[in-house]
C-alpha cells in the first residue's frame, strides 16, 4: 500500500476589493470603477461616479461633496417622527405631482401614531 501524502492548502492572501486612491475616493479592483465615500452628521454617503477614469471621478467627487454639504440633516436623534417626515416631504416636494404628494402625506399621517408611541 502506498502511503498517502498530505497536501496543505495554498495560503491565499486576502485582497480587499476596494483600494484607496485619493481622499474619499476608492477604486473597485475587480471592475476598475471608482466610488466616493463621504461622512456628514455621523452618516456615511457613498456613490459611484460611474467611470473608470480617475480625473473624471475626482471631478464628480467634488460635485457629490457639494450635494452632501447641501443636505439638511436632523441632528437630534430623538426628534419626533413628524419632524423627520416633514423634512423628508420638503425634499421631495419639487419632484412630486400634487396627487403623489397628497398620498404620501396621508400615509405619513396614518403611520404617525405607531412611531410616536414607540
Amino acid at each position: 500500500m502506498q502511503k498517502s501524502e498530505t497536501v496543505e492548502p495554498q495560503q491565499e492572501s486576502w485582497n480587499p476589493p476596494f483600494q484607496r486612491v485619493g481622499e474619499n475616493l476608492y477604486g473597485h479592483v475587480p471592475s476598475g470603477n471608482y466610488y466616493a465615500f463621504l461622512n456628514r452628521g455621523g452618516k456615511q454617503f457613498h456613490r459611484s461616479p460611474k467611470t473608470t477614469d480617475r480625473a473624471l471621478a475626482q471631478r464628480r467627487l467634488s460635485n457629490f461633496r457639494d450635494q452632501v454639504d447641501n443636505l439638511t440633516l436632523i441632528d437630534d436623534k430623538s426628534a419626533p417622527s413628524t419632524d423627520v417626515a416633514k423634512a423628508w416631504i420638503e425634499t421631495q416636494t419639487h419632484a412630486l405631482n400634487p396627487s403623489s404628494l397628497t398620498r404620501r402625506e396621508v400615509c405619513i399621517s396614518a403611520l404617525t401614531p405607531f412611531f410616536d408611541g414607540a
